[in-house]
């Protein structure tokens, strides 16, 4: 008896789990280690993948021109949200719904960017904009990003202000699915009757 209920306890769990998504999302954190001068730049976001475009290779790029078309490939892109923020130009915050309607930046910016990575590897790539008295660069190698941001008027006229940050990657745990299935099979061993143990006599 100890066994069928185990049997139909493992299979009850089997079931209820095999809907849901065995896996879960990569998350890409930029965070900004690098000071820019007072009444600089201050920036950072999040760019969040399935875990199987990360597994196969990262292929994110997205255009804006100034006349406001988009265009994107977004391999296994779920979201993204970001913010910048310098005296010239006030707090913009932008997510992923922002960037493919092409919103949430000031009339007339043009955006150009790429990024790219081995299968499981860490990214590479650029993200470039300019507008109306501003220009932005920077560039992504593996878990570090720096650049550039001029503007014409504030801190960072002339050489502009730099800046720089790392970029942290949480990578999933195993899936839950697989955990509940060890522990299923780990019960039907338990409940397993030992070999050589005394059976009840047959009156």
């Amino acid at each position: 008896m100890k066994m069928l209920r185990a049997g139909g306890l493992l299979a009850g769990l089997v079931l209820a789990l095999a809907s849901a998504p065995a896996s879960a999302d990569v998350i890409l954190n930029f965070q900004q280690t690098g000071a820019s001068p007072a009444g600089g730049v201050t920036l950072g976001g999040t760019l969040t993948v399935t875990d199987q475009a990360y597994a196969d290779g990262l292929n994110l790029s997205y255009s804006l021109s100034a006349s406001g078309a988009v265009s994107s490939v977004n391999t296994g892109l779920v979201d993204a949200s970001f913010f910048f923020s310098t005296p010239g130009l006030g707090t913009v915050s932008l997510t992923l719904a922002d960037l493919l309607a092409g919103s949430g930046l000031p009339a007339g910016t043009s955006v150009l960017g790429s990024l790219t990575g081995s299968p499981g590897g860490t990214p590479g790539g650029f993200l470039n904009a300019s507008g109306l008295g501003f220009g932005f660069q920077s560039s992504t190698d593996g878990n570090l990003f720096s650049g550039n941001f001029t503007a014409a008027l504030g801190a960072c006229t002339g050489g502009g202000c730099d800046f720089s940050g790392t970029v942290v990657t949480t990578v999933p745990e195993p899936s839950a699915l697989s955990l509940m299935l060890f522990g299923g099979v780990a019960l039907l061993a338990a409940c397993r009757p030992k070999r050589g143990s005394a059976q009840p006599a047959v009156g």
